[in-house]
């Protein structure tokens, strides 16, 4: 081999070494450090999409100004046991609080409670749920109205729980994964949507534009903007918050033109991430 063609082929094993370690960097910085259960990774990586999904859609997460991406926090980590449980949270020195998710599959309220540095993380975990997890003490970015789609209550129980200690390293706050990917939706399921969310047509100069995001089964809401006319039974902007569930949309709550603000800048979000622009 000469020694051009040796050089062409280090060159080649250099990048090919560098894209490796690269991609394993990439998945340390969005899942943690190597060591965790599958279950610890699972859940890590749900609390992660939620803290993603949060961001892109309120500006903020659960973490609030603590979040920093990159920094790295030794947690409890822990979540209910059992085939549906979307139950998860942690306790950890590095930040002085527990914080407890009921349920990531809604847009629901957090529970956090501070505890001295140097705490033993289990006997703060005891604590926490012994005081039912601070009742929901920190405010969820949307209420949904449908209460079959609200918080659980919280297993009473210690052998409920499972939990792991591990390091975590906080990723960054990238659109949620549904946005990322851009994948269309069904057909079927996006006729569904607008079906639910057009106003009632009772005079038929009644207009309507929608602008519908990427979206996935496990968002917690999806925003979605409507624009009626005056002729229509509710004329006007307006923000309107939907959950799937069981292939079934149902209503949240809803925000127009009595929020200006926040209807804008949902609209620039959805904008950001349009899947479909619908006039009907």
């Amino acid at each position: 081999m000469d020694s051009k063609t040796s050089t062409e082929s280090t060159l080649r094993w250099t990048r090919g070494v560098r894209h490796i370690a690269s991609a394993v960097l990439v998945a340390v910085l969005a899942w943690g450090l190597p060591g965790q259960t599958l279950d610890a990774t699972r859940y890590l990586g749900r609390l992660f999409e939620y803290w993603r999904w949060e961001h892109y859609w309120y500006g903020t997460t659960g973490l609030g100004k603590n979040y920093e991406r990159g920094k790295q926090l030794h947690v409890l980590l822990f979540w209910t046991t059992g085939p549906s449980s979307s139950s998860t949270g942690f306790c950890t020195n590095d930040l002085g609080i527990c914080q407890f998710y009921r349920n990531l599959s809604v847009a629901d309220a957090a529970s956090q409670m501070e505890i001295p540095l140097g705490s033993d993380l289990r006997s703060a975990f005891d604590r926490f749920r012994e005081k039912n997890f601070g009742q929901a003490n920190l405010p969820g970015p949307v209420q949904m109205e449908v209460d079959r789609l609200g918080s659980r209550a919280a297993p009473e129980r210690k052998e409920e729980y499972a939990s792991e200690e591990t390091t975590v390293t906080l990723p960054g706050l990238d659109p949620p994964l549904a946005i990322r990917e851009r994948k269309a939706r069904p057909a079927d399921e996006v006729a569904a949507l607008v079906e639910r969310v057009l106003p009632s047509r009772e005079r038929a100069a009644c207009k309507t534009h929608l602008l519908i995001p990427f979206y996935s089964d496990t968002d917690p809401v999806v925003p979605i903007y409507r624009e009626s006319s005056a002729q229509c039974s509710h004329p006007g902007r307006t923000i309107l918050l939907l959950r799937l569930s069981d292939g079934q949309w149902f209503m949240g709550a809803t925000n127009s033109d009595s929020s200006p603000s926040f209807v804008k800048s949902t609209r620039s979000q959805i904008e950001k991430a349009l899947m479909r622009d619908v006039d009907h």
